[in-house]
């Protein structure tokens, strides 16, 4: 049995949003630290940001759907 995949959709007015690690891992059902360790991966789309990890919402988009 094939698990079915929902992708996530995009429009122009996330061009400005991004995401935490805390919004990250609420999205994809994760903890604190999984999400931490995606937001460190060198595939993943993040910067640091003063003391915070960040990703732009359209690039979060366009990873987790290439997945």
């Amino acid at each position: 049995m094939h698990e079915k995949r929902t992708y996530i959709h995009s429009s122009d007015d996330l061009r400005f949003d991004f995401f935490e690690i805390t919004q990250v891992g609420k999205m994809l059902h994760l903890r604190y630290s999984a999400a931490r360790r995606i937001f460190l991966r060198k595939d993943f789309p993040s910067k640091k940001v003063g003391n915070r990890w960040l990703v732009n919402a359209l690039d979060f988009i366009e990873w987790y759907n290439s997945l």
